[in-house]
Parts: C-alpha cells; structure tokens; sequence
C-alpha cells in the first residue's frame, strides 16, 4: 500500500503568552491509499493539532514548523495559502466534531455543500444544486430534496454531521480526515456515521485520518492506530494488535479508561507539563524505571509497527471488577419513586392564525426508584425522554401527571420554600460546565453563593468550607481565585459538583455529567463520584447513552424509549441477559463489543413516531416485529426484580442462566419471514 499521506519528523512551536510553546515533536507517520488511520489520544496530546497542520488551518499565525507533510508527492508546508485551497476541500476533505458549529446558520443545508462543488469545479449552480441532492441521498438522509431546503438547526445532530460529510466527499478527495466525528452523537447514530464512514471509504477507496480520544470506536473502523502523547507518537501498530498486545503503558491505560463493559477503568493522574528529557509519560506510568526519568525512550519495532517505550515484555492483564464492586455499597430504602409520571408539551396559542400544531409527549407512564447510596442510570438514543424525566425530578419542568415521591413524601407540586429546601436535598450536575457555570463569577464566588442560599454560611465559616468541598472533588484551594474559563473541561465540572455538594444533598441528578470529556478525564472524573458516594452516603440518579460507562458506576438501569420504559432491572442482569430487542441492539453497539459479533444497527429516526397510533413504540424498527405489537405490550415482572414491555415475553418469565443468543429468535432475514420467526 503506497503512502497518500507521509508526515516526516513534524515539529511544531506556537506562540503564546509571550513565549514559544512545542505542541508536536517529531511526529511521523503514513497513511496509505484506501487505508484508515486512526489517531488516538487525550486532549492536549497533539492529534487535533496534527490534523490542522496536514489541512493547514493551525489557530495561530504565530508558528515556527520543522519536518515535511507529503500528500500525493507534494510538500503541503511548502505550498502557500492558494495552493492549499486547491487542495482542501478537493483533495482532501473535513469533517468536524460539532456540526453545528461548522454549518452556517443562515444558509440552507444545500447551498452549503453545493458551495464546496462550485468553490472547486466548473460546476453550474444549477447542476451544483442538483448534485448536492444526490449527495445528502448518497449519505441516507431521508427525502435529500427537502432537507437540502432546510437550515442546520432544524435538522437532527446526527442529520447535521451527514450534511458535513456529503460536503467533505461531493468534490470525490482521495483523503478524508475526521476529527471526533461521533463525540457529540449517542451510541445508536454513532453506529450509523461510523457504518456510513466505512461504506463510502469501501465504495471510494478513500483514506480516512480518523481523530479521536476513545481507542474503543476504532476497533471495528481502522486498520492501524497511531497513539499520541504530549506531541509525540508513542504507538504506531496495526490495529488489532493494538488493542490484543498494547506495547505502550499510555495505551494500555486508554484502553482500560475507554470503561469497556466487563472491565473497570483505570484512572490516570492529571497531565504534566511537557519534559525536556525523559519519557513524557514517566510521572504517570505505573511501570516507570529509573532510565526512563534520565533518558528518552527508545522507538522499539514490532511485526506491525512501533512504539516508543524501554519496556519490552508483555502488557499484564487488565482488571475485571466494575467500580460499583469496590467497597460496600450504602444501602438503605427506597429515596425517590416516581410513578406513572407524564409530560406533554402543548403548542402555546398565539395570537396569529396558525395551523394547529400536535401536543407532544415526551415522558409518558415513567416508574423508576432510586434506593439510598445507590446508581441507577437512564439510558437510550437522544430524544428517549431522558433528560425531560430528570428535569421533572429536580422540579425544573412540572409534569403533566403522575407523582414524585421523596422520602416518601409527595412533591409533585410543592412551591416556594418546601420547593427550595427539596432543591437542597436533590441536586443537579449537567452535561455542559461550561454553559452552567457564570464565566463572571470566580469558583469561590460560586461556592459561597450555594453555601449562603442553602446552608446559610457566610463570611470565615463558607470560606473554610470552600476549601473542603475543593478538597473533596481534588482540587486545590487555590482555584477558589480562578475563573470557569481558566479551567479545563475536567476542572469545571468537578466545581460544577463541588456546587452541588455545597448544599450537602441526599441524591444528585448526573445528566450526562462526563461526556463532554476525554475518556482518561471521564474516568479519573466517575472513579471521584463512586468514592464521594461510598465517603457521603450519596444516591445518584445517571442520565447517560454511554453503556460500558453505565456498566462500571451503576446498580439499576432503565431503559427508555419514545418516552417510555421498555426495560429495567439491576445492572448485572440487564448487560448479561438483555430481554428487549432495543437493550439487545444498544448493547450489541457499546464500546468493545465482541468483535465476533455483528452489530445491530438500528435504521429510522427514534423522533418520528409509528405512522399508527398504539402498540409499541420500537416496532418500526425491531427485526422481531409482528402482528399483536400494533397492541400496547403488557408489562413483565420477573422473579429477580426486573421488568420488560414486549409481546416476546407474555408467555412467562426466562430462565435464568440463558445466554444471550437465547433470549430472543434470531432476526429474520427479510419483512416477510418476521411472523415465522417470533413464531418459533
């Protein structure tokens, strides 16, 4: 396989601060015609950088660069600024981790990727237009006509980030770089990008540089993997032995961070400085020698690449307890219980003549508890209701109907003071830091605000006790004088908890609390929770679409569903004996899956409802469909405690001790065959 892409030796110095700052070192690596690279690594380890620099789009015009980027025998750090627009976008294309912050607001989704065609051919307008039709229909989205009339923000995330890579690939590049293309996308659209990705490359023959921080996505994607830390490329192998053998110690601590769903993560200490001498990662390795504080580490050949690294023996085993397995768990009763809760979101009446617009129901018929000291986790797709039911728990949307109990009293519609003393006893920590956080107040500020409004602390007292709660979620005392936007990710939303802790509550609301982070930050962030819950006595209410992270912090899951429960049960049994088909094809997904397995990808849009009314919500896109699921499934109790809605089950509860090829028949090869198969 001849090399497409040869990065050689590549340095890179910016320009900040009043000082020069090295963000790559001698980095070197190929990527050949039709191959798929992946670049893996925390952020800050150079991989976005790296990537910039191969398009010429690096943030600082202040750079000093060393070494050669040869792309198709041409040196890109050679060219100027017009020869690489002749090269970007159409030879090499660009998709980016937030689509909505790539594509323009005010411009239509089809004017935007016919403008790449115009920008880089002849093409007319009209034929542009006509062809960008045809690309959004190459990259599944549905009715490519109208959606090329609409604007980004009236189209899904995972709709958005098909947009951006029919504009990557409609001028036909020979290389494709991806940074964090599926980050922002729940496991089921992820799925559906990544399967797109590997059919267009199939189809095109096209080169892929796929940049990303979890080692998990790229074990079904790439062919080799490039490991990167502090700037420097620490593996470089093929993939499979990558993730069987990892040479690196880093690596080995990615792969166990990446929270597979049988092993527990391992946790790495915070990110140093960048070392002069020395391995870089010596101050967090485990397996440290005194030479690799002296000396740089050696680059070691193998069969399928290299790595760079003074140890040569075999990685040891990975562990296999989950976090939840460490230590006793705080049992105690039942904390909060939610029953038959609802929310329908009316269209408000304006004054103007519109045509009537449906109610939408986003929570409908929910039970679920949260006993003391305990994790139960939610999960499903975007739009499953999740995040609507863990607002009705904080009291931040009132529901429609049902009841919340808290310590066995009802506060479905408590107001004012009984309001704000339940708000100090169940606490929230949302998925963005950044956005919950005042960018013009300080960390202290933040503290002592919670402390005074729910414990009435002022003055020495609150000061002290900000120092604890910092202490608490391991951070010194002196961020209390820093700014949310003089954190990183991590750092915020461990003040974020910090915040929450401040009013000492009984169960906090986790609504996707680490997936805007890195897979080492997500870890090191989870395995501080679990220790404040077994420390505090603290219960958890997770929000999540992450299942092998699920798997490691949680007691119970529930499922959801088009705002529904379609199964619950404790942790264990529902990742080793899953009864639904929707838990089936979400596990089948998760994040190390065996990659003997087939996964189950799930066509359709979980937005849009069945065309009839009734029955179950997943039957438009279950393998198993049959006649009776036009009818509501009834709901099944078993005798460990967990529960499914589905007609596969009215017969009477499972045996225990099934695997999971048993659970449900096998899915039919065709529409016409689904009645025989749930028949057998």
């Amino acid at each position: 396989m001849s090399a497409l892409l040869d990065i050689r030796n590549l340095t890179l110095d910016l320009y900040a601060d009043g000082s020069w700052r090295r963000v790559l070192d001698d980095v070197s690596f190929q990527v050949g015609r039709g191959e798929v690279v992946a670049l893996v690594g925390e952020s800050g380890s150079g991989k976005t950088m790296t990537a910039l620099s191969v398009l010429g789009l690096t943030p600082s015009r202040k750079i000093r660069r060393q070494g050669e980027i040869i792309f198709d025998g041409r040196n890109l750090l050679s060219l100027d600024e017009e020869e690489l627009r002749s090269i970007r976008g159409r030879q090499i294309g660009m998709v980016f981790q937030e689509p909505a912050a790539a594509l323009h607001p005010s411009l239509t989704i089809g004017a935007q990727v016919a403008e790449v065609l115009r920008a880089h051919t002849d093409t007319t307008r009209q034929r542009a237009a006509a062809r960008a039709v045809e690309m959004l229909g190459e990259v599944r989205i549905p009715d490519p006509q109208s959606r090329a009339a609409m604007y980004p923000f009236q189209l899904s995330g995972g709709m958005q980030q098909r947009a951006m890579l029919a504009s990557a690939l409609i001028c036909d590049p020979l290389l494709l770089v991806a940074d964090e293309p599926t980050t922002a996308l729940d496991v089921t659209v992820q799925a559906q990008i990544l399967e797109l990705l590997s059919e267009e490359q199939r189809l095109r023959e096209l080169a892929i540089l796929f940049v990303t921080h979890d080692l998990s996505l790229v074990q079904r994607f790439s062919q080799r993997t490039v490991v990167m830390y502090q700037g420097q490329v620490v593996e470089d192998r093929s993939t499979p032995d990558v993730v069987a053998h990892p040479r690196h110690p880093y690596t080995r601590s990615l792969l166990d961070a990446a929270q597979s769903v049988t092993s527990a993560p391992v946790t790495l200490n915070a990110l140093d400085p960048m070392t002069a001498t020395g391995c870089r990662y010596a101050a967090r390795c485990p397996e440290r020698q005194e030479i690799c504080i002296e000396q740089a580490p050696p680059i070691q050949s193998t069969g399928s690449g290299s790595y760079r690294c003074v140890l040569a023996a075999e990685p040891p085993s990975h562990r296999t307890a989950s976090l939840t397995d460490a230590g006793g768990v705080n049992e105690g009763g039942v904390l909060l219980r939610c029953e038959q809760l609802r929310k329908a979101f009316a269209p408000r009446r304006r004054a103007l003549r519109l045509s009537r617009l449906p109610t939408i129901v986003a929570v409908d018929g929910v039970d679920v508890s949260v006993p003391a000291g305990q994790t139960v986790a939610i999960v499903g797709e975007s739009g499953s209701g999740k995040s609507t039911t863990a607002r009705m728990i904080l009291r931040l949307l009132d529901p429609t109907s049902g009841r919340i109990e808290f310590e066995g009293r009802d506060v479905t519609r408590i107001r004012g003071r009984e309001l704000r003393a339940l708000r100090a006893q169940i606490q929230a920590v949302f998925q963005d830091p950044a956005g919950s956080l005042d960018p013009t107040m300080s960390v202290g500020t933040h503290l002592t605000t919670s402390l005074r409004l729910h414990r009435g602390l002022h003055g020495a007292p609150a000061r002290a006790r900000v120092a604890e709660l910092l202490e608490l979620v391991q951070l010194p005392s002196s961020f209390a004088r820093r700014y949310p936007n003089e954190l990183s990710g991590g750092q915020r939303q461990r003040v974020a908890l910090a915040r929450a802790l401040a009013a000492q509550p009984k169960l906090i609301v986790l609504d996707e609390p680490v997936s805007a982070l890195d897979v080492s930050t997500q870890a090191n962030t989870m395995a501080m929770l679990m220790e404040l819950q077994r420390k505090l006595g603290l219960a958890y209410l997770l929000i999540a679409h992450d299942l092998p992270l699920v798997r490691n912090v949680s007691h119970h899951v529930a499922v959801m569903y088009r705002g529904a429960v379609l199964e619950h049960g404790s942790t264990n049994q529902v990742f080793t004996q899953p009864r639904h088909p929707y838990t089936q094809a979400l596990l089948s997904l998760a994040h190390f899956a065996d990659i003997d397995r087939e996964p189950i990808i799930l066509s359709g849009d979980p937005s849009q409802a069945p065309e009839s009314p009734g029955g179950c919500r997943f039957r438009d896109r279950c393998p198993y469909a049959m006649d009776v699921c036009a009818i509501e499934p009834p709901s099944s109790n078993f005798p460990d405690g967990g529960g499914v809605a589905c007609h596969l089950h009215t017969a009477g509860p499972m045996l225990s001790g099934q695997s999971v090829d048993l659970l449900l028949p096998k899915p039919p090869k065709s529409s016409t065959d689904k009645g025989a198969a749930c028949d057998d």
